[in-house]
């Protein structure tokens, strides 16, 4: 009978203590702040120019500057202000 008061004492002493350092970490978890940081958004100022529909030339050419235009978030855009 003594025995069995050992090993119940034993055991809700290890059953107590995981269940304290889990108590722990959930409560450290609820008080954090998930809430998605902001975006970081680059913009330049558009500008119309003229090109000629066509070049003369010998050989190839090419741009000395360009654009390319990507979206790092997914969904439509439906205006630009």
């Amino acid at each position: 009978m003594r025995a069995y008061l050992i090993v119940t004492v034993v055991l809700l002493a290890i059953f107590g203590s995981i269940a304290g350092f889990l108590f722990q970490q959930y409560f450290g978890f609820s008080n954090a702040d998930f809430t998605p940081q902001p975006i970081m958004v680059g913009a330049a100022t558009a500008r119309i120019e003229v090109r000629p529909s066509e070049l003369e030339a010998v050989g190839t050419i090419t741009a000395a500057r360009g654009v390319e235009l990507s979206t790092e978030e997914s969904g439509e855009i439906t205006a630009i202000d």
